[in-house]
């Protein structure tokens, strides 16, 4: 199961900002700070869960994800 994770970050010019990322809970896979709009990856996360996404192909999933916006 996926789940949603937020890390704090502060940028190399000095600027603090929440980065979401996503957790799979089997495999402890993480991928951090994919995107700053939570509820994008939200849904994200959601369609992951329903389709059943393998760990093996979650980081292609992202990079699609990130592809699209």
């Amino acid at each position: 199961m996926y789940n949603l994770i937020h890390i704090n970050y502060t940028s190399d010019d000095n600027i603090n900002y929440i980065g979401y990322g996503i957790h799979e809970t089997e495999s402890n896979l993480i991928i951090n700070d994919i995107t700053t709009d939570k509820a994008r990856l939200e849904q994200l996360v959601d369609t992951m869960n329903r389709l059943q996404v393998s760990p093996i192909h979650a980081r292609d999933v992202v990079d699609d994800f990130l592809a699209a916006i």
